[in-house]
């Protein structure tokens, strides 16, 4: 019998690999989760671009406003 752990091991949940991929940028996974919940709750006001509105809002850089943009996605398609 395969035990739980290395079956998540084989196969991380997507919301684990986002977190082990930030980790990578430097900055704290709930600056990212923030902005990605403010994206998820304010998509269709924002006016224009969603990267630059991410990194001016939440100081973020290139990589992290994707991450924080692919969270915000996984949340609205989540249930879909």
């Amino acid at each position: 019998a395969v035990s739980q752990e290395k079956q998540t091991a084989s196969s991380p949940n997507p919301e684990v690999a986002a977190v082990e991929n930030i980790a990578k940028f430097g900055t704290s996974p709930n600056q990212i989760r923030t902005a990605a919940l403010w994206l998820h709750q304010h998509r269709e006001e924002l006016k224009g671009p969603v990267f630059p509105a991410l990194k001016a809002k939440f100081g973020l850089r290139n990589l992290e406003a994707i991450e924080a943009a692919k969270m915000a996605h996984a949340l609205a398609y989540s249930g879909t």
